[in-house]
Formats: C-alpha cells, structure tokens, sequence
C-alpha cells in the first residue's frame, strides 16, 4: 500500500482508470459500498495523489465524492481507523 500508481503496471494502471471512468459516468446520486482499495484509489484521484494507500477507512465510514465538471472531486472523507493506519 505504500507504492504509487505511477509504479504499478498496466493491468493495475487499466483498473484504475476503468474505476475512475465508471465513477465518473454516474448521472444522479449513487451510494456504492466498496472496501479499502477502491476508496483510496478513488480517494487519490479526486485530489490528485499518485499513492495507492492514503488512509485506512473504519469498518462503515462514509466518502463523499461528487462529479464536478468531469472530474472527481472530495466532498467529505469518512473516518480513519483507529486500528489500522497506513504510515
């Protein structure tokens, strides 16, 4: 979890932007329940960090991402483990 995407290769890099472009073709508000990696791939990409790991989501905290003007964007992060933190 302490690589970057940038460092990872093409099948991982296709994943990334298949789960960005998916994210991105939403219409309407949409609750989508995913794990550790989805959220911080997604994380990543609405604020522009190239890491793959930026934080450990508790177990039912809530990210907000909102599409604005075709790209993702950070409305509200959900909270961080208190157990489990990437360093």
């Amino acid at each position: 979890m302490h690589a970057s995407w940038s460092d990872s290769g093409i099948e991982l890099l296709s994943w990334r932007e298949a789960l960005v472009a998916a994210l991105l073709a939403q219409t309407r508000d949409t609750v989508i329940f995913s794990h550790f990696v989805a959220i911080n791939t997604t994380l990543g990409a609405a604020i522009g960090d190239d890491r793959i790991g930026l934080f450990s989501p508790d177990n039912c905290s809530v990210t907000v991402f909102e599409v604005m003007d075709g790209t993702l964007k950070l409305a509200e992060k959900g909270r961080e483990s208190s157990v489990a933190r990437i360093r």
